[in-house]
C-alpha cells in the first residue's frame, strides 16, 4: 500500500537537549534507536537499548558509516551560535543516497523560512546567521528528492 513503516532511526546529535528528548520518545514508541553523538559521555542516562555511535555530523565519513541500516535519519543537531545545520543535513543526504534511504527529518526554526510577524522580524534582524543556515538546510532538503520532513519549532 506504499505506507512507510519506521522501526529504526538514527538521531544525529542524540545527546543534545532536543536530540535526547527525541531519543527518549522514540524508545518509548518502541523504535530501535541509534544516537550519533560527538561526546559519548553526554549520552549517559540514555536507555540501555539505545546504540551509541561516536561521530560528528560535520564529518561526512562519520555519517556515511553510521546512517545505513536505519529507516529514518532524525537531525536535531545544529547550533544557535555555530551555524552548522545545513552542512550536517547535506552530509546526511549524501550518506543516505547510496544506502537507498529516503526519510530525513530535520529541525529548522519558526520564522527562519517565510518570516512573518514579530518572530519573523526577530529571526531576520537578530538571528540572521541562524535563519540563513536554516534556509540553506531546508533548501538542501527540498533539492534532495527525498521524502523529507522539517519541523519549525519556535
Amino acid at each position: 500500500n506504499g505506507e512507510f513503516k519506521m522501526t529504526s532511526i538514527i538521531v544525529i546529535g542524540g545527546a543534545g537537549k532536543l536530540g535526547r528528548a527525541i531519543v527518549m520518545e522514540a524508545v518509548r514508541q518502541g523504535l530501535a534507536v541509534t544516537a550519533h553523538v560527538r561526546t559519548p559521555a553526554k549520552a549517559e542516562g540514555l536507555p540501555d537499548s539505545v546504540k551509541i555511535v561516536e561521530g560528528n555530523g560535520l564529518d561526512a565519513a562519520s555519517l556515511a558509516a553510521a546512517i545505513p541500516g536505519h529507516d529514518a535519519v532524525v537531525i536535531p543537531a545544529g547550533g544557535r551560535v555555530d551555524t552548522i545545520s545545513a552542512e550536517i543535513v547535506r552530509n546526511a543526504i549524501a550518506a543516505m543516497r547510496p544506502a537507498g534511504m529516503r526519510r530525513p527529518i530535520a529541525v529548522s526554526a519558526y520564522g527562519a523560512v517565510d518570516p512573518v510577524g514579530f518572530y519573523g522580524w526577530m529571526m531576520k534582524t537578530m538571528a540572521g546567521k541562524l535563519a540563513a543556515d536554516k534556509q540553506a538546510m531546508e533548501a538542501a532538503l527540498a533539492a534532495s528528492g527525498l521524502d523529507w520532513t522539517g519541523g519549525r519549532p519556535p
